[in-house]
């Protein structure tokens, strides 16, 4: 009999906190994968080389860098046009494989751009797209790129007729980088564990239907989260869409209520020392809590407005009506 095909996951590292968290997965690019894993390839995307220059461990074959620009500035708008006029020539470079996750902050001003803009063609493509999006909350700029990233993932849904999953964490006070990077690098392995087309009764149609929710349940497109359970999951989770869920034979993969769509894989046994379980890991597709992260984002928004307004009211000009003002500029 033919060995099976391995799954592939395509990462797409864009901006620089995407190739930041992208780069842990050079190593696996000329290494085999695991037992029971997809094969990871991690590509980078970018408007500047500053993010990319000092990695040696990142292959030039690997990297889409926008010529003749040097960044953004954490402004969206900088270089939209000449992004999106090179969507199809980067894909054309890394093709999209079995699962697609674009990797990117929310709150700069390239990646931004460059990973919605692929989700965008890949859900065109109907492909199989998880978005990772890395929010930052340190300044107003970011928290405002942060509002605009999001409701550009919901108006992509909308036009594409698709739901955008998305796979969200932010850097704050309570969720420090270097553990919100990790937290994306170990999410990022699941769902190469559940893509690797080596789990028993999990097959491509499976997990399509898993993303693609709308197909088989009544709820409408949308963006959407992905979250991850061990075990029987608590009501309070919100609305849950779709399951996808991993396990040994044997186990009770119920979640605990009924779902309209849940589809189950079985870890092989030769794949056991490689994927670990205590019990049946859940991948919950969730539909609500989009707007209680968009309502955060937007009462800081408010909050940082309100601070500023305040400043501008108390704060004088050092320059008034009696000063000699010159024609450029001086005061004599």
């Amino acid at each position: 009999m033919q060995a099976k095909q391995l799954g592939k996951v395509m990462i797409y590292s864009t901006g620089g906190a995407g190739i930041n968290v992208g780069s842990f997965f050079t190593k696996f690019r000329e290494e085999n994968p695991a037992a029971g894993f997809a094969e990871m390839q991690a590509v980078y995307i970018d408007t500047s080389m500053s993010n990319i220059w000092n990695r040696p461990e990142i292959k030039s074959e690997d990297v889409y860098l926008l010529e003749d620009m040097d960044g953004s500035g954490k402004v969206r708008a900088e270089n939209y046009r000449e992004i999106s006029e090179r969507i199809n020539d980067m894909l054309l470079k890394f093709p999209p494989a079995d699962l697609n996750i674009v990797l990117s902050s929310t709150s700069g001003g390239s990646g931004s751009v460059i990973a919605p803009s692929l989700a965008s063609e890949l859900l065109k493509r109907e492909r199989n797209v998880v978005v990772a999006a890395i929010a930052s909350t340190d300044s107003r700029i970011e928290i405002e790129n942060s509002v605009k990233t999001l409701k550009s993932y919901e108006a992509i849904s909308q036009l594409r007729e698709q739901p955008v999953v998305m796979l969200y964490y932010e850097n704050n006070k309570e969720n420090q980088r270097t553990e919100v990077n990790t937290s994306v690098r170990n999410d990022i392995v699941k769902l190469a564990a559940l893509f690797s087309r080596q789990n028993k009764e999990l097959d491509s149609a499976d997990l399509r239907n898993w993303l693609n929710y709308s197909k088989v349940t009544k709820a409408e497109p949308r963006l959407v989260l992905l979250d991850f359970a061990n075990g029987p999951v608590e009501s309070a989770r919100s609305q849950i869409l779709t399951v996808a869920t991993l396990a040994y034979e044997g186990t009770n993969t119920n979640i605990g209520s009924a779902v309209d769509y849940q589809c189950v894989g079985y870890i092989a046994e030769e794949n056991k020392n490689s994927i670990q379980l205590t019990g049946p890991n859940h991948y919950l597709i969730v539909d609500g809590r989009i707007i209680d992260v968009y309502s955060h984002l937007a009462n800081e928004l408010g909050r940082i407005d309100e601070l500023n307004a305040a400043k501008k009211r108390t704060v004088k000009s050092i320059v008034d009506g009696n000063d000699k003002v010159q024609n450029d500029g001086l005061v004599i």
